[in-house]
């Protein structure tokens, strides 16, 4: 356990994270992660696996003495715990985090009787249908085909909002090809996406027909445009994906347009192994929890 307390902080100064924690934070998460050792061995806990939503309350809310925490502390211990099992997750160590379900637990609680309705997990596309996407998407050699399965490609590569794929300028082709995306997201805050541009061809095409296309036309500096050369909308969006979602016989899901590919997207991801916070950060999550729950709805491709 002190090897992985000694992992799990180096995975919290981790240099990939872009807004990577405080040396305050990671002090004090560090000693929690020490707590929750000495924790595990009073409760006679061998396995991680073990570890249910009645460890979380005992663990989170008062001292060994018995005396309660302040809120504050019990926000901080199991935002804390919820960290070391992401952790854990993500080395292979446990299968599931409790702490999604403590706080699921929570919100039960508080909606009255009840409480609210289970949530269910998102939806994805799966190896084949996101082939068949791809592929749906090729049949169209026109202008607006080229610019459709170039979209498609990003958003199932970068896992981007339907409007930050708008948003994005021209300049941004090059930097979808190099694996990292400036996006500005809700709130006008901007991260930084990193990932592996697997469908880069789509995109290269893409930018030569826009070159080709812009020497004969003056388009807006934007990396999708219109037919006219104009900003996109939303809305055009949304029925080209779903156009080519029922081309490609994709006709099941309950979700669809933009926000299905970046499910999908973010499905892919930790499939592929990328951490959980780079995720959380490329997806602009303010949670881990919402993450998480991307966590194994694909298996790794063969």
């Amino acid at each position: 356990m002190e090897q992985i307390r000694e992992n799990f902080k180096d995975w919290l100064k981790s240099p990939v994270f872009e807004t990577p924690y405080s040396p305050h934070t990671i002090r004090l998460y560090s000693r929690i992660a020490a707590d929750f050792d000495v924790f595990c061995r009073d409760e006679h806990i061998s396995s991680c696996n073990e570890f249910g939503v009645p460890h979380v309350r005992k663990f989170t809310g008062a001292r060994a003495d018995g005396r309660q925490y302040a809120r504050s502390t019990i926000n901080s211990r199991a935002v804390a715990l919820e960290l070391i099992f992401a952790y854990l997750q993500e080395v292979g160590e446990c299968n599931e985090n409790p702490v999604i379900y403590y706080r699921e637990a929570k919100v039960k609680k508080r909606g009255g009787v009840g409480g609210r309705a289970g949530a269910r997990l998102p939806e994805c596309l799966s190896w084949d249908e996101q082939d068949r996407l791809l592929h749906a998407s090729m049949s169209d050699d026109t202008f607006t085909g080229y610019r459709n399965s170039a979209l498609v490609a990003l958003l199932l590569d970068a896992g981007l909002r339907t409007q930050e794929a708008i948003d994005l300028p021209l300049s941004a082709g090059a930097d979808y090809l190099a694996g990292r995306l400036r996006v500005v997201g809700k709130g006008r805050k901007e991260r930084l996406v990193q990932f592996a541009p697997t469908h880069a061809d789509y995109m290269a095409s893409w930018l030569k027909k826009l070159k080709y296309r812009s020497m004969v036309k003056r388009f807006d500096d934007r990396l999708f445009v219109s037919e006219r050369g104009g900003v996109m909308s939303q809305q055009t969006v949304y029925y080209a994906i779903n156009k080519l979602l029922a081309s490609a016989n994709i006709t099941t899901k309950q979700q669809n347009g933009g926000h299905l590919l970046r499910h999908t997207a973010a499905s892919v991801m930790l499939a592929s192994g990328l951490p959980l916070k780079q995720v959380q950060e490329n997806l602009g999550h303010t949670s881990l929890t919402t993450t998480e729950k991307y966590l194994h709805l694909l298996e790794q491709r063969s």
